[in-house]
């Protein structure tokens, strides 16, 4: 079983709904239309943007969260998707898209262009595209980094994490989750850290022009030391470099 198969029923615990990433994404993707969300984990934003206007396909690669968020939001539409297999889907279909929760770190760099080239083809003229990843400015070159844990008293729950740099450059997500002490589940993931230059440089190659950089989701300026996230927001232009 992953390590996101065996989160999948406390995901939303560890990372709830929160109303701040709710309005970032409603204010900057268009009020009608199909929304693509890449990384959907277990629908909850998907759910939220849902309107009778604005309609919203979220695909993830673990079925676990597919099937936990098809459970709890049955009026929108979810499917099994890796980020690789963006160009599966109909081409133009999308009206705006998003990926959130540092999903885009899964994919390696060398990855990234085939990635940007098939979304690009899956949006329509002009649509947003936005992306939100850890700031991994202060991070980089770093041999380990530990993230205060999040307790969950009512429910007796702890979540360890950890970044831990792998023998080929790529940094090991290493989590923890306990349960009054005792280990409910660890997982080891793979991640890819994305920097700002070298990020936007490879979407301007696949057509998409940089709009918006904010640190957080209450849209405080972005600042490589400081800030805790790295919000990008892009619009898809019809020409390619």
């Amino acid at each position: 079983m992953s390590f996101y198969s065996a989160m999948a029923q406390y995901y939303d615990t560890i990372f709830p709904f929160r109303e701040a990433v709710g309005r970032f994404l409603e204010q900057r993707l268009p009020p009608s239309g199909r929304i693509l969300d890449l990384g959907c984990g277990t629908g909850e934003y998907c759910a939220h943007l849902q309107t009778p206007q604005r309609s919203c396909l979220g695909v993830d690669l673990d079925p676990a969260m597919i099937a936990e968020a098809g459970r709890r939001h049955p009026a929108v539409e979810f499917r099994p998707l890796a980020l690789e297999q963006v160009a599966s889907l109909p081409a133009g279909a999308f009206a705006g898209a998003f990926c959130i929760g540092n999903v885009l770190a899964h994919l390696p760099g060398a990855g990234l262009p085939a990635f940007l080239q098939a979304l690009h083809g899956r949006l329509g003229p002009g649509a947003p595209w936005i992306v939100q990843i850890v700031n991994f400015h202060p991070l980089d070159g770093c041999g380990q980094h530990d993230f205060p844990p999040r307790e969950f008293p009512d429910q007796g729950l702890t979540f360890q994490r950890r970044y831990t740099r792998g023998e080929n450059g790529e940094y090991l997500f290493k989590t923890r989750l306990l349960r009054r002490g005792q280990t409910v589940f660890t997982g080891v993931t793979p991640l890819h850290f994305h920097l700002t230059e070298p990020l936007v440089e490879l979407h301007h190659r696949a057509g998409f022009v940089l709009v918006e950089q904010a640190g957080d989701f209450a849209g405080a300026p972005f600042d490589p030391a400081t800030s805790p996230g790295n919000i990008l927001v892009f619009q898809r232009r019809e020409t390619v470099s």
